[in-house]
């Protein structure tokens, strides 16, 4: 609950110190790095019942691994996204919404880390810490009351966007530190090495399936 909280916030608060056409602004930046949520941090759905049919130590591999991979491929999209985006919104919604492109791309880069937040937080619910991943998303909440008490009356929606970006980076942070707590001999999360593990098996991944199309449209 404190994680749907927290996501919706800034847009609860807005009406109250900003202007409408700001809001309009907000909401279609907000709308559209939220699209990595849907197509990225919905794994976290699959990765918890992964998790917890294991034992803690095997868990939080899993759960490290699910999370760079995350951390990966949500990187790629929201890059793609960030670069399209003045044109994008240019043809999408208007001239008139191109001053987006900034908190846009505020947004995006907090969206990557808030998926990789998820895969973790996945991690503990499934090895049995529910009460730790409530945790982590109330201080992830907390900065958010912080940050737009601070920033939103001087900044505007472009302080809104930091402070977002600042709560997702500290629930990150914040899973990141308690995961890792449950098991410290596992491979750190931000391993070079793992990364170019999880990379290869991407790889053979791609083309093993590459494969078997090439034989199954062979075969017809």
């Amino acid at each position: 609950m404190a994680g749907l909280a927290n996501k919706g916030l800034d847009q609860m608060v807005l009406p109250a110190v900003v202007a409408p056409g700001p809001i309009g602004l907000y909401a279609v930046a907000s709308n559209l790095s939220g699209m990595l949520l849907i197509l990225v941090g919905s794994l976290s759905m699959v990765l918890l019942p992964e998790v917890s049919r294991r034992t803690p130590a095997e868990a939080i591999a899993l759960s490290f691994r699910a999370a760079r991979i995350a951390l990966l491929v949500s990187a790629v999209i929201a890059l793609a996204i960030g670069l399209a985006s003045p044109l994008f919104l240019r043809i999408a919604y208007g001239a008139a919404f191109v001053p987006a492109v900034l908190p846009l791309r505020i947004l995006l880069v907090g969206s990557v880390l808030l998926v990789g937040a998820a895969m973790l937080i996945a991690g503990l619910q499934g090895i049995c810490e529910p009460g730790e991943a409530t945790r982590v998303s109330l201080v992830g909440l907390a900065v958010t009351l912080v940050g737009l008490a601070l920033t939103l009356k001087p900044y505007g929606i472009i302080g809104a966007a930091y402070t977002s970006l600042a709560s997702y980076t500290a629930t990150f942070l914040m899973a990141w530190w308690r995961l890792s707590s449950k098991a410290p001999s596992c491979e750190p999360l931000l391993s070079p090495r793992a990364f170019l593990t999880d990379m290869r098996a991407i790889r053979a991944l791609m083309l093993s399936r590459a494969r078997g199309r090439t034989i199954a449209r062979a075969t017809r």
